[in-house]
């Protein structure tokens, strides 16, 4: 895997950008749900929200040595 992104380190960087717009739409509509009172929906979107963000989050924290190939 370390192979491939030091080949397309862009890759990754696109992923995570699709994670985060993932995680921020589903977060809008867990509000919108919330407002609506669905709240039993809500928190199963919520779950999903946050297993993105820690996903997305722990790809950026494992790369962080690899900073050099996107900026490069």
């Amino acid at each position: 895997m370390l192979e491939f992104l030091h080949e397309h380190p862009y890759v990754l960087a696109l992923a995570i950008f699709c994670s985060r717009v993932t995680d921020v739409s589903i977060g809008t509509m867990r509000t919108i749900l919330v407002i609506r009172s669905r709240r039993i929906l809500a928190t199963i979107l919520g779950f999903f929200e946050v297993t993105i963000w820690m996903l997305a989050a722990r790809q950026v924290i494992v790369n962080l040595d690899a900073w050099s190939l996107v900026s490069g």
